[in-house]
């Protein structure tokens, strides 16, 4: 029978078609196979909400001027040619407003929350961190991280955001006006490792959260990214990150010296030698401990330069010889 929602005439007698060509009639079973098949390819939000960040959760790293948002995303750089698939508007947004949409985005399968990587910079330093939590809580509280640095005053900041849904980046890109406590000129780039992008339900529901739009494809310019390359430069940590697991401390990244601008690591992308120190992923995990190691191998790199700059780095643990 017909289910008793407002469904029109077309699309009744379309199914009732399908019943006919395909299940002898049943009408019941073809409207049953519709819903579980659009069920299927729908983006239904999970029951889980958004953790709380929080906003001192960031490193601080000294930088050349003012400039765009730099952003350490472990996955973002290894990308070997990525396209431009999709963007949206200029606006201006409430940071409550932002959280909103950030809290939605969150439940949607496949959207990597933790792994986010966002950048807060203003002339002298850029904040960087993890997270769509810490990312919020960065933003509403900016005293927490300025109480950690020698400015006196809160400025306009440029905020760089990347979060991965799938195999798709996105990339927010806005200015942080303090006393406003909102985020203006708020825009979206959709970043894909191929042309045409597979846009799954999830994906789309994201996008359409953020008010973006899907467009033609096209390539980034070699000078714009620089796809994985290998490496085998010795570095030194300056500060380890760690996570706790288990009751445990591990240790995930180290901040370092900037290979880029001690010219230990080359590129035609100039804006990455802006930052004095970068941090280096690891690839397997390290118990923090008292014999802490003190020698590491930079051992991949990957850089794009779009509306952020971003920095891969990755390597481990070395062994002295």
């Amino acid at each position: 029978m017909r289910p008793n929602v407002d469904i029109g005439w077309e699309t009744h007698g379309a199914i009732k078609e399908l019943a006919d060509a395909r299940y002898d009639g049943d009408l019941d079973r073809a409207y049953k196979e519709v819903l579980d098949r659009g069920l299927e390819y729908s983006a239904l939000p999970a029951q889980e909400r958004l953790g709380a960040g929080d906003g001192a959760n960031v490193e601080f790293i000294p930088t050349e001027g003012a400039g765009e948002p730099i952003v350490f995303h472990k996955l973002l750089g290894r990308s070997p040619q990525l396209y431009s698939v999709g963007n949206g508007p200029y606006a201006t947004l409430p940071i409550v407003e932002l959280e909103e949409r950030l809290a939605t985005i969150s439940r949607y399968a496949g959207v990597d929350v933790e792994g986010a990587a966002f950048g807060l910079r203003r002339a002298g330093g850029c904040w960087v961190g993890w997270g769509f939590g810490d990312f919020l809580a960065a933003l509403s509280d900016p005293l927490s991280r300025y109480q950690e640095t020698e400015f006196t005053e809160l400025a306009h900041e440029e905020v760089g955001l990347v979060f991965s849904v799938g195999d798709t980046f996105l990339v927010l890109r806005g200015r942080h006006l303090p006393d406003g406590n909102q985020v203006g000129n708020v825009h979206i780039q959709v970043l894909a490792e191929g042309w045409p992008v597979r846009r799954d339900s999830a994906l789309k529901a994201v996008v359409d959260a953020l008010d973006a739009e899907f467009v033609n494809g096209s390539a980034l310019s070699e000078r714009a990214q620089t796809g994985l390359k290998p490496a085998s430069v010795v570095v030194e940590p300056l500060e380890y990150l760690t996570h706790i697991e288990d009751g445990r401390e591990w240790i995930h990244a180290i901040v370092i010296e900037n290979p880029f601008r001690t010219g230990k690591l080359q590129t035609d992308t100039p804006r990455v030698t802006e930052p004095n120190q970068a941090v280096m992923h690891l690839t397997s995990h390290e118990l923090r401990d008292e014999a802490l190691s003190t020698r590491y191998r930079l051992e991949e790199y990957g850089v794009i330069d779009a509306d952020i700059v971003n920095i891969t780095l990755s390597g481990s643990w070395s062994r002295s010889t």
